[in-house]
């Protein structure tokens, strides 16, 4: 925990070659502490960082970052809707 070294592989299945750190390799800038999950739906990635408590939303042909949501408490999933809208479910703790 608390490194920011959490990273995404990519497998392409018709040359069965994986990039590794493909977010990384997009961006320019680590993706962040501790990748929960990830959802794709349509042409987008929903990567949920649960130690960084961010939703990182990137475009599936290029793996670079569309948006960003900031300032979760340890979020885990994230179910994307059809009206662009979405649930994040997250651990909330009490202090």
């Amino acid at each position: 925990h608390s490194t920011n070294n959490g990273s995404v592989s990519f497998y392409d299945p018709e040359t069965g070659e994986v990039t590794n750190n493909i977010f990384l390799s997009a961006n320019g800038t680590p993706l962040g502490d501790v990748v929960q999950s990830m959802t794709i739906f349509d042409t987008l990635g929903f990567i949920v960082v649960n130690g960084s408590g961010k939703l990182e939303v990137v475009g599936m042909k290029s793996f670079k970052t569309v948006s960003q949501a900031l300032y979760f408490s340890y979020p885990r999933y994230f179910l994307p809707l059809n009206n662009g809208t979405g649930y994040l479910s997250m651990v909330v703790r009490k202090e």
